[in-house]
């Protein structure tokens, strides 16, 4: 049984011509498996929270910027830059305008064409031989009914003309991370990356995980006289900010407490939510998306709270201002999910 587990690990390594590969080891008895065949549903990745915002042009966190105040979710520089910072999932919101693919974040569109997104995504996997990549596309949208109607097409369209391999749905329960990374190889000694369209991934929204609390609501309840003291007016960066961890923990809990059982990928989405309500309060408080992330230190949290060993699975975890702390949260995942470091030339682990 030894010789043959041995044979196996030697017959894993041979397929990749990667440098550097990543592993989790899972003991079986006395066996120990390379975790490239663990289901790609048991990959821990951080996306980045409407990744194509990180194009946005003019500032943001400036009362001169009130659009990009309340829609750029990612630090400006594009995907490279948010790869750089320990994103390897990018959650993309697609949109048609006269016929060219780009992308959107809800009413706000953002001028970039998807082809020079993909190709610096490409270009960015073609220097990192240890990385896998997840393009999720969702959101289809268009300028006119036409340009909607030929988003999905144009979207596949773009991963074909990029040589960016496209999971299909209907795959996923038997995709592994072994067959994802061969499937999405982008060259000999090079990354891979593979898209998604639409499909196959539980994204786990929750519209009530937000940074500030309901002041208007709060008032009407004192009003009324059915609420004595302030309850639901919160800050998440405040002298109450664990009224708003609260409920940040709860979901956060329950979301990852189980995998769903079909192979779908999944998310846990560790980031604040926004409404008109609480666009209004942040104004007030002179502050942005970006900012609410940093000054309540959400990525430092969930680094304590993984450490801790709270949260016993995860697969995509998106976040907001990835640069804020985010390749120690990458780290963090791949310490505590027993993800390690294989040198293939020497054939060490290295933990």
């Amino acid at each position: 049984p030894a010789l043959r587990c041995l044979h196996n690990l030697v017959w894993h390594f041979s397929l990749f011509p990667y440098n550097m590969m990543f592993l989790r080891l899972v003991t079986v008895g006395a066996a120990i498996a390379p975790a490239f065949a663990v289901p790609l549903n048991e990959w821990p990745m951080i996306m980045t929270h409407d990744a194509g915002t990180g194009y946005f042009s003019g500032g943001t966190c400036s009362l001169l910027h009130p659009v990009n105040d309340w829609a750029q979710t990612q630090p400006t520089g594009g995907f490279a830059n948010q790869l750089d910072c320990g994103a390897r999932a990018l959650d993309l919101r697609m949109y048609v305008e006269s016929g060219q693919l780009e992308m959107h974040h809800a009413s706000v569109h953002i001028d970039k064409k998807f082809s020079d997104a993909l190709t610096e995504v490409k270009a960015w996997v073609s220097q990192n031989p240890n990385e896998l990549v997840l393009l999720y596309a969702s959101h289809c949208d268009g300028q006119s009914d036409d340009d909607k109607k030929s988003c999905h097409s144009k979207v596949q369209q773009a991963f074909k003309d990029a040589g960016i391999y496209e999971l299909q749905c209907n795959s996923l329960k038997d995709m592994t991370v072994e067959l994802a990374m061969t499937s999405g190889s982008v060259g000999s000694g090079k990354g891979s990356v593979v898209g998604l369209l639409d499909c196959g991934m539980a994204e786990n929204y929750d519209s009530s995980i937000t940074c500030y609390g309901d002041i208007l609501a709060e008032q009407q309840l004192i009003k009324n006289g059915t609420l004595s003291a302030p309850e639901a007016s919160y800050v998440c960066y405040g002298d109450d900010s664990d009224k708003a961890f609260n409920k940040f923990w709860t979901y956060m809990s329950k979301t990852v407490s189980s995998m769903p059982s079909d192979g779908r990928l999944w998310m846990a989405q560790a980031h604040w939510q926004y409404d008109a309500k609480s666009i209004a309060q942040g104004t007030l408080h002179g502050s942005c998306i970006l900012e609410d992330e940093s000054k309540a230190k959400v990525h430092d949290k969930l680094i304590e709270k993984i450490n801790a060993g709270t949260y016993p699975h995860m697969n995509i975890l998106e976040v907001n201002n990835i640069c804020d702390g985010g390749n120690e949260l990458l780290h963090t995942l791949r310490t505590h999910y027993h993800v390690a470091s294989v040198d293939s030339a020497d054939r060490a682990i290295v933990i």
